[in-house]
């Protein structure tokens, strides 16, 4: 592990209590106003740190066109299975990401959350984060990729089955407290 990748984690809980509490004390919209400038900054300062890499030139390879790449990629997809996976997980990972607002917006709005609740919930996101870094990398060790790409998928397609029994249950439990009552 390098330098660079320690101090990015151990900033990481630092920027967790920023969102806690630019969430908790500053209100809607400028909250998520003042949290959308500070990560178009920092995107910008990593910006400013790529373009500063400098690369080595190649000498004697040949570099295809871009139009011999594009039509490369169905073969290449064809020819190995386990690079269309990887591909395949890693959209859908990206997509549960993205998920990530929603579910907190659902939260907010089914079970009352303020605003330093949210704060705490993206805290212990990024605290989450970082523990499973510590897991997820002794898994594969144990178990091998696959199952872990396996396990991912799981834990990922059941979280909308999660968020969605959770809300169901507090409706039902709000509006039909009779029927919950004898069902507990």
């Amino acid at each position: 592990m390098s330098y660079r990748q320690i101090a990015g984690s151990s900033l990481s809980p630092l920027g967790g209590f920023v969102a806690k509490y630019i969430v908790g004390n500053v209100t809607y919209p400028v909250n998520y106003s003042l949290r959308f400038f500070i990560a178009g900054g920092s995107l910008f300062v990593a910006s400013l740190e790529f373009a500063g890499v400098r690369e080595r030139e190649v000498y004697g390879a040949e570099i295809p066109g871009f139009w011999k790449i594009m039509k490369s990629i169905p073969e290449t997809l064809k020819d190995d299975a386990n690079l269309l996976n990887y591909i395949v997980f890693n959209n859908l990972a990206g997509l549960g990401l993205v998920l990530i607002p929603f579910y907190v917006l659902l939260a907010k709005d089914s079970f009352g959350l303020s605003g330093s609740d949210v704060g705490s919930f993206l805290l212990f996101q990024i605290i989450g984060m970082l523990g499973a870094v510590v897991l997820w990398n002794r898994f594969p060790k144990r178990r091998g990729l696959k199952r872990l790409l396996i396990t991912c998928a799981i834990i990922g397609s059941s979280i909308p089955l999660i968020a969605y029994f959770l809300c169901y249950s507090l409706f039902a439990f709000r509006h039909y407290p009779e029927r919950t009552k004898d069902r507990i």
